[in-house]
């Protein structure tokens, strides 16, 4: 006969697990063989399992929670760690509905706690209640607080862990309402400060809990401002180098237009021609546009090389980039552009000789592979214990030295490696950035 009244039971807290878990889901669509099989399975592991350890058992008990918590992620199809944070809600919900019951019952009718664990009229009054409560609280109240659009967040997994402390708790002071003997009204009133305690302490969690969630959020915001930010600030910086690149070659068309100029009115028009064809030379190597296949980059790309070009620097120049990768834009071009404009200002920097910059982007493997070679003088240097610190050549550091910085910063970001290589008269920087989904 027990063994029947536990297999009910079990059926109605397993159906109640399910209407909770499906309410904060939202889901409408989900296969009712799979739901059918899943409660099934969940309902018969719970009943022997009772049958066997008795109730209120705690080995139990965590076995029932871990079986029922893999079934309803088979259900719902859902992240084992989510439906472990909604399960525990709502297991906590049942039991502190349950504590309120079972206390109304043993003050209303004047009977001990265990009583309520057998089989008689009371405990199906407490089952009518508590559950009823449950439904009640799940249908109004869980659907307002969307609970699963903070579970699902994957910084939120360690609320998991201070879910299942709270569950503990609830569970200790469960099994010391099974034990409990009342003797004397005094009873009562430590039984009542008992339960009011549990839910208090429940109701601290819930808070404590609230305000980290909603700090996360803050940062997350501030994160995603000040991303926009460094975006608007790249966007910028593209734009002043474009201008500049205009400017620079209005000066050199100048230059280019008086000394053919000259060369006429000097009636010199074989030197004239000869002009005319090394600047035709010229301007078809600097025109020529380096696609590697997404407008930004190219951009960027090719703004930097003809800044290159124009100080006289030598460049090797060699990108190939993937159509399709995880990383962001914005991101990669604020790495390429630092990269670039740590290597210019290098360069010309006094007694070089023969400045030179070598950068090459390519695949190995699943890394997006960036390298850049530069000249230097040995009189600066950096190593990799100095990328805490702002760094650069330039008088005004207020402005400047941030560059090796946001490079580290992206490189961690996406879970990346950066080497760097400081020698005397050259400085070496190496990237390796993970290009498949779901790495970032």
């Amino acid at each position: 006969m027990i063994v029947i009244v536990n297999f009910f039971t079990n059926i109605i807290d397993v159906c109640m697990m399910f209407f909770f878990l499906k309410a904060s889901f939202a889901e409408e669509k989900t296969n009712k063989k799979n739901i059918i099989t899943g409660l099934i399975i969940v309902i018969a592991f719970g009943t022997i399992v009772n049958s066997i350890l008795g109730l209120a058992n705690f080995i139990g008990f965590i076995l029932i929670l871990l079986v029922t918590n893999i079934m309803f992620s088979l259900i719902f199809k859902k992240r084992f760690l989510i439906v472990s944070a909604m399960l525990i809600i709502g297991v906590v919900i049942m039991f502190i509905l349950e504590l309120i019951t079972v206390n109304l019952i043993t003050y209303i009718f004047q009977i001990p706690p265990s009583v309520i664990l057998e089989l008689n009229i009371y405990r199906i009054l407490g089952i009518i209640i508590g559950k009823g409560s449950f439904i009640l609280i799940t249908r109004y109240w869980v659907n307002k607080r969307k609970i699963y659009s903070y579970a699902q967040n994957r910084k939120n997994s360690p609320m998991v862990f201070i879910l299942l402390f709270n569950l503990i708790i609830m569970y200790v002071a469960f099994i010391v309402f099974k034990y409990v003997e009342i003797n004397s009204y005094m009873d009562y009133i430590i039984l009542s400060i008992l339960t009011l305690c549990t839910i208090v302490f429940n109701w601290l969690i819930y808070i404590f809990t609230k305000k980290i969630i909603k700090q996360e959020q803050q940062e997350e915001l501030m994160k995603l401002k000040i991303k926009e930010y460094e975006n608007q600030n790249f966007y910028i910086k593209s734009m002043e180098d474009i201008l500049l690149n205009i400017r620079a070659q209005r000066h050199e068309f100048n230059n280019y237009m008086s000394t053919l100029y000259g060369l006429i009115l000097l009636d010199k028009k074989e030197e004239a021609e000869k002009y005319i064809l090394n600047l035709s030379e010229d301007i078809s190597f600097i025109n020529k546009i380096i696609d590697v296949g997404h407008p930004a980059i190219t951009a960027l790309i090719n703004v930097k090389r003809d800044k290159i070009l124009r100080e006289k620097i030598k460049l090797d120049l060699e990108v190939q980039l993937p159509d399709d990768i995880a990383l962001d834009y914005i991101d990669l071009s604020v790495v390429i552009g630092n990269l670039l404009d740590n290597a210019i200002e290098a360069c010309l920097q006094p007694n070089i000789n023969d400045p030179y910059i070598e950068f090459k982007m390519f695949t190995k493997e699943n890394y997006l592979v960036i390298t850049v070679y530069n000249s230097k003088s040995n009189i600066s240097s950096i190593h990799s214990e100095a990328l805490g610190e702002r760094y650069t050549t330039k008088d005004d550091k207020e402005n400047h030295g941030y560059g090796l910085n946001n490079i580290q910063r992206i490189v961690n970001e996406y879970k990346g490696a950066l080497r760097i290589e400081d020698k005397d008269h050259s400085f070496n920087v190496n990237i390796e950035l993970p290009i498949e989904k779901d790495i970032h």
